[in-house]
């Protein structure tokens, strides 16, 4: 059906309050919106799955049972099943040219080639035609983030084991992800914004476990900063690079 390039988002800084400010990168998913007028239902699908592509967005909303049919402006426009036809075990009936075709003629036009698909229950053949004949693709784009380490040239991002990584939708949850997970070093720096520190530039003892604060001596310049003892602590040949970067160096 409809797929065209996944979206590239280079990384970048979110601006907020000071304590919720690391470095991420920013990428926007897509949900298809029912381009019926006045309905705007999104396609929630599965819960977990979210598509940076919106073509493949619609492909997964027509694979259950959306109507998704191209326009007139030559964009796919979804109708989502409120606005569908179904028989009298619920099912819903579809268009065959040999007998099954919209009551509307104009809207018959936009069927032709497309056997199987789901036709609109016939109080709504006026506004789905609206729709085709006037909306093109309708999404609901939702910026998530990813934090990215900010040790010089590192640029690693943050995975929240075991599921690899997660993108988070507002800095609040990717804040407290990275604080928990005990793996990362997150410290604040003098522009008060916090900054991660990914685990190949974080202590750790014999086992290969991350060191906290609380257990070893930093630099002086980084303790004072590194108030919370629980935290991973940061690795010694690191430190003066750390400093750089919470210097604004």
């Amino acid at each position: 059906m409809h797929t065209r390039a996944i979206l590239g988002i280079a990384p970048t800084a979110i601006r907020g309050e000071p304590e919720n400010i690391m470095r991420y990168d920013i990428r926007h998913f897509h949900r298809p919106v029912c381009a019926f007028p006045g309905c705007g239902n999104e396609y929630d699908g599965d819960e977990a799955e979210w598509w940076t592509d919106p073509y493949w967005a619609l492909d997964q909303a027509w694979e259950d049972d959306w109507l998704v049919l191209d326009g007139r402006h030559d964009e796919p426009v979804c109708i989502c099943p409120e606005h569908l036809l179904y028989d009298g075990d619920g099912r819903l009936v579809r268009y065959d040219p040999e007998g099954v075709v919209p009551e509307t003629a104009a809207l018959a036009g936009f069927y032709e080639g497309h056997v199987g698909e789901p036709l609109p229950d016939p109080d709504c053949e006026r506004g789905a035609l609206d729709a085709l004949l006037h909306s093109e693709l309708v999404t609901a784009d939702h910026p998530f983030l990813l934090p990215i380490c900010e040790y010089p040239h590192c640029g690693a991002v943050f995975a929240d084991e075991p599921f690899g990584a997660m993108w988070y939708p507002d800095e609040d949850a990717a804040e407290t992800a990275v604080h928990d997970s005990r793996r990362w070093a997150m410290i604040k720096g003098d522009d008060g914004e916090c900054h991660a520190f990914c685990p190949l530039h974080v202590l750790h003892d014999g086992d290969g476990r991350p060191v906290p604060v609380g257990r070893t001596v930093l630099p002086p310049a980084l303790a004072e900063r590194c108030t919370d003892p629980r935290p991973p602590a940061v690795r010694p040949s690191c430190a003066d690079d750390v400093l750089d970067v919470l210097r604004g160096e």
